[in-house]
């Protein structure tokens, strides 16, 4: 006010000596102006969500950190499991051909002697003694067979060539003949000596690297009888003698016919999972896909049935089954396709004696259906399949998890507790640790720390748990199914089991925790029977380790050192812009029973540093009772003088940084802190003011 008064005296000399220049008078005006204004609680050292007040209004720190889970998939693999099989060929079979032709008694008669052969039907019925026939033969007897094939190279396969003699004589010296009626090139030439009257007789012939034309010539190359012996015999001019041709298990090199419906494959396997020390009885699956892919070069269609016995939705056994093209000729033809497994349930149990485990039973068949139609097959034609499960992920699985060693890290996981504090040291009066394992998995098991570190990255300094409580295997109990429920297993860490790094773990305000673990299944158990063992293992219910820390907030401080930053801004008025200089007040109502250092940062809109306010004087600690209770804020007022560069730096200030060192008074005696403290800062501004007129 002294200032505003002296201006205005000045200001009235300035007017009555100077009239002239009156238009362009200037003086200085002194004003107060509050900028920021803040609470500083514990809350904003240590995350609210984290404290608890006790029954006497004290503070206590609760912490709870997971630092490593094990799930199902970390733990094991379910393998990619596939059956692959071709069909070639030689699995295919020609259809039989029968073909025949019949010589009656008055045919052979006549070409024996044709005058008794114009006579024989007048004694039909009649007893007459037939005479010795000489040799005759029949002359080519065509074949047309092209509406079944047009040619085949066979592998093997065998054709009967069957006499039925129902004349009422012997016949004999029958000799006879089949060849592809193209070249002349014989199949097969072969003589039976003697078939006696009413009897047939047979001779089978190999056709093993015959080639067979669609078009045939068979002949009786001779025939001879010696009658009736000179006794008369009754005349049936329907007597006749009957050769037939059959062509029966044909398995073609290659062929050009017309194939019949059959099966190509028919397979059934017990696929085992491999790469698998765990023994399954069963599982569900919570994702994957059974991929089949086919491929046929089969100028015919080719049905197919994959079914896996093992794996059932709904009571319904898991079956695809589809029809994959004929192939284009010199081409194939294919298809590919993923079914959906999520949710089967899997036996595993299904092998050929019925107590196995870790075994699918799955099967392939094939078939191709006759179209009638004439197309060339050869050797080189194939059905190929390839099916089974891929990327399996279970929901959970059952049977006896085996007694793996599995060992994780070093790693870290990082933890926020101590986030708002930049530097500085602390000692806590107690502290409370323990490391909390739950274990959502149906088997025993063990656990050994080789290792558990707390890291301070931004001191550098790490501090490693010790003691024969962190070092030496802790066992832990299994959970139990129907309903899971996992079982909670507690290790208590304090300094007389950790050698006194307990509080030292915690004093280094870590950021970090670094861990390296073995875990062991089954650790000393018998090994259960096949197929009878009841661990158990759910996709979201694995081994988790945690870090459980319960600290009263009784400590010594030194140096503890946070930041708080506020919104700030100088409006750019015309008033503001005329800002000469002046002081900033740092006024502090300091309810915690620490003496205080601040330091101003004025930031940018980027929270980038501009530049610094320093404070002169400390911030005086409150005022402690005789039970070492805060009876008295203490308020402190910290001058910061604000040259003319600096109020110009103020209009670039968009954000203001608080950073606070907290000390206790005593380095030997331990404070608590209760809910109700609080660290208020103003900051006020006793700027200079510029006027002018023009």
């Amino acid at each position: 006010m002294k200032k505003y008064i002296f201006v205005l005296v000045a200001l009235s000399l300035i007017i009555t000596s100077c009239k002239r220049n009156v238009e362009n008078a200037s003086w200085d005006v002194g004003v107060v102006t509050p900028l920021i204004k803040s609470s500083l609680t514990i809350d904003n050292i240590l995350p609210d969500t984290l404290l608890e007040t006790n029954s006497d209004s004290s503070l206590s720190l609760v912490y709870k950190t997971t630092f490593y889970g094990a799930s199902l998939d970390s733990l094991f693999q379910y393998p990619d499991t596939t059956l692959t099989y071709t069909a070639k060929l030689d699995s295919l079979v020609l259809g039989n051909q029968t073909f025949d032709t019949t010589l009656t008694i008055v045919q052979i008669a006549t070409m024996a002697d044709p005058t008794f052969g114009a006579l024989l039907p007048l004694f039909n019925g009649s007893m007459l003694v037939i005479p010795p026939i000489d040799t005759i033969t029949t002359g080519p007897i065509p074949i047309d067979a092209s509406e079944y094939f047009e040619t085949m190279t066979l592998k093997s396969g065998y054709i009967d060539f069957i006499v039925d003699n129902h004349l009422p004589i012997d016949i004999t010296d029958v000799k006879f003949a089949l060849y592809n009626a193209s070249d002349n090139s014989i199949i097969l030439q072969d003589t039976f000596v003697v078939i006696p009257a009413y009897t047939s007789d047979t001779i089978t012939i190999d056709l093993s690297g015959k080639t067979i034309e669609g078009s045939l010539i068979a002949e009786l190359l001779t025939l001879s009888s010696p009658g009736s012996n000179g006794n008369p015999v009754l005349i049936d001019i329907t007597d006749h003698v009957t050769i037939i041709v059959e062509m029966h298990d044909l398995h073609p090199l290659s062929a050009t016919a017309v194939f019949p419906t059959q099966t190509v494959v028919d397979k059934v396997d017990y696929i085992p999972m491999t790469k698998v020390t765990q023994e399954f009885t069963h599982m569900k699956v919570r994702s994957g896909t059974v991929h089949i892919e086919a491929v046929n070069t089969l100028q015919q269609e080719l049905h197919f049935k994959y079914k896996i016995y093992s794996a059932t939705l709904n009571g319904d056994t898991f079956s695809v089954q589809n029809v994959i093209p004929a192939a284009p000729v010199g081409s194939s033809s294919s298809f590919n396709k993923d079914y959906d497994f999520a949710g089967y349930d899997l036996n595993l149990t299904i092998g050929k004696d019925g107590d196995t485990v870790n075994t699918m039973k799955q099967s392939l068949s094939g078939s191709i259906d006759s179209s009638g139609q004439v197309v060339t097959i050869t050797l080189a034609d194939s059905f190929y399949v390839n099916a089974g499960m891929i990327n399996i992920v279970p929901e959970y699985a059952y049977g006896y998890l085996g007694n793996d060693t599995f060992n994780f890290g070093p790693s870290t996981t990082v933890t926020d507790i101590f986030k708002s504090i930049t530097s500085g040291s602390i000692d806590f009066d107690d502290v409370n640790l323990s490391l909390d394992i739950t274990n959502g998995i149906g088997t025993n098991a063990s656990v050994t720390f080789n290792g558990l570190t707390s890291i301070n990255s931004k001191t550098g300094n790490v501090v490693t748990l010790g003691g024969s409580a962190v070092s030496q295997p802790f066992v832990i109990d299994a959970a139990t199914d129907n309903p899971l429920t996992a079982a909670n297993n507690k290790l208590v860490l304090n300094d007389a089991s950790t050698s006194g790094t307990a509080s030292q773990f915690i004093e280094n305000m870590p950021d970090q925790i670094g861990y390296s673990l073995q875990l062991v299944l089954n650790p000393g158990e018998t090994h259960p029977p096949l197929g009878t063992g009841t661990d158990f293992i759910y996709y979201e219910s694995g081994l988790e380790a945690s870090m459980d820390l319960e600290i009263p907030l009784n400590l010594i401080a030194n140096d503890l050192t946070l930041v708080d930053t506020l919104g700030f801004s100088l409006q750019e008025s015309n008033q503001s812009k005329r800002i000469k200089d002046g002081t900033l007040n740092l006024i502090v109502d300091n309810g915690f029973p620490f003496e205080a250092d601040i330091q101003l940062y004025m930031l940018d809109e980027n929270n980038q540093i501009i530049d610094s306010l320093f404070t002169l004087g400390k911030v005086a600690a409150a005022t402690l009772g005789s039970n070492l209770i805060v009876t008295d804020s203490k308020k402190s007022k910290l001058p910061i003088h604000v040259s003319q560069a600096k109020v110009n730096e103020l209009y670039e200030t968009k954000y203001m940084a608080v950073v606070v060192s907290f000390s206790t008074a005593s380095n030997t005696q331990h404070v608590k802190i209760y809910n109700n403290y609080s660290f208020d800062v103003q900051l006020v501004g006793d700027f200079n003011y510029t006027f002018e007129k023009n």
